[in-house]
């Protein structure tokens, strides 16, 4: 069926007194034909309009999306010319720099032919700037606090913190840190100096020692794995000897030369880790039986809790 056809059977335009009486025309469309399709056309423009609308806000932020990689493209173009430009200064600044190094900060930095006069220079800060801005620092901090390593370190602290809070800097954060640093600081000075003899007294001021040195301590412990080592080997030989006699008259020739081949390669790593110990004979049987004794008590200990050693 043809368009033209289908519009046939719908009322002709005038309406049913106008065309009573006749068949309607071929070809000419109704008036709710019209109608219906005007109100279409309607519809679909008003959609292509919303459409249009659509696309011009997605162009428009594609453009204000391209404005924003512009610019953000130029900023980071200006911080990398900032950069360099920092970059080249230091390097020129560099070698003057390193002319005149920072001081040290603590006692370790310091190199043992100039530690007198680094020790001045803490003293004279702390007295013409600790005890001159704290009435109560003259008080507190005693004045052996030069002969104890740590109140050095925290006089040189100190300075340091008030260098950059006060000085040039003057950032205030570090100025309120120097206050509350100073307090702790105090506190500290009068715990460790409470039983340190007068300046007028006849008891000599105790004077530091020199730093304890744990190598020694590390070697030993060297020493001490090297032969604890051992003894896991001579144990596990034990072991391999009381399975092959547990088998009594079961176990096979082969039985024993498994055992025998594995007591002798345990019996050689033994001896290697007793020379690696740098060990003797006599010191070896002497750790030997210590630690046999200890694991002895200490099975008998976890048996009467009914408890088995663990492997």
């Amino acid at each position: 069926m043809s368009s033209n056809e289908y519009f046939g059977d719908l009322p002709d335009v005038g309406g049913p007194a106008a065309n009573s009486g006749r068949a309607p025309a071929r070809g000419e469309p109704s008036a709710s034909a019209a109608a219906a399709l005007g109100e279409g056309l309607g519809e679909a423009r008003a959609e292509v309009r919303e459409l249009r609308n659509q696309v011009q806000n997605v162009l428009d932020r594609m453009t204000e999306s391209t404005s924003d990689q512009k610019h953000l493209h130029e900023r980071f173009v200006q911080l990398a010319e900032v950069v360099t430009a920092l970059a080249e200064a230091q390097q020129q600044q560099g070698p003057a720099e390193d002319e005149e190094p920072p001081r040290p900060m603590d006692w370790a930095q310091v190199p043992v032919d100039e530690r007198d006069s680094w020790i001045e220079a803490r003293a004279r800060w702390v007295r013409d700037v600790l005890l001159t801005n704290y009435d109560d620092a003259q008080a507190r901090l005693r004045p052996c606090w030069p002969l104890h390593t740590t109140l050095l370190n925290d006089m040189s602290l100190l300075e340091w913190v008030y260098d950059d809070g006060f000085g040039e800097s003057r950032r205030l954060i570090s100025a309120e840190s120097f206050r509350r640093t100073v307090e702790t600081v105090l506190e500290r000075a009068e715990r460790l100096t409470r039983s340190c003899p007068q300046p007028d007294s006849d008891q000599m001021h105790p004077v530091p020692l020199p730093p304890r040195d744990d190598a020694a301590q590390v070697a030993l412990m060297r020493r001490q794995l090297a032969l604890q080592q051992a003894l896991e080997y001579y144990l596990q030989g034990g072991e391999a000897q009381e399975e092959l006699k547990a088998l009594g008259a079961q176990a096979t020739q082969d039985d024993h030369d498994r055992t025998a081949q594995r007591v002798q390669e345990l019996g050689e790593s033994m001896r290697i880790a007793i020379r690696a110990a740098d060990a003797t004979r006599q010191e070896w049987e002497a750790f030997r039986d210590q630690a046999r004794l200890q694991l002895d008590q200490r099975t008998k200990v976890l048996a009467s809790r009914g408890e088995q050693p663990k492997s």
